[in-house]
């Protein structure tokens, strides 16, 4: 999916999942990330210019069908700035309440808008 976005060349793409999340999950669910995943993402990495936003996990927890370790997020959280701190990734912690943290998402996005 990512690569079908990135190949459409749109200035800007927001992604909620990707192969970044797919390691994540993968070592996290089973211990392990294939292969693949890892070559594809190290692949995505080293073709494209991204910005990772990493939301703090100060808001409440809202459960859905979705999601799970509504315990481990402070945990998750570290692994994510772990990961991206690794891969030498830009990021930006987005914190407060959801209107802040849309206000700071789009700042960095679309700064000029």
């Amino acid at each position: 999916m990512e690569k079908l976005a990135l190949s459409k060349s749109p200035d800007t793409i927001v992604c909620d999942t990707d192969l970044l999340v797919m390691i994540i999950w993968s070592e996290v669910r089973f211990g392990h990330c294939h292969a693949w995943i890892l070559d594809a993402f190290d692949e995505t990495i080293a073709s494209g210019n991204r910005q990772y936003l990493l939301c703090d996990y100060s808001i409440p927890w809202e459960p859905d069908p979705l999601r799970e370790h509504a315990d481990s997020r402070g945990e998750l959280f570290e692994l994510y700035r772990q990961k991206l701190a690794f891969y030498n990734l830009p990021f930006s912690i987005i914190h407060g309440n959801p209107k802040a943290r849309l206000t700071a998402s789009l700042n960095l996005i679309a700064p000029s808008a």
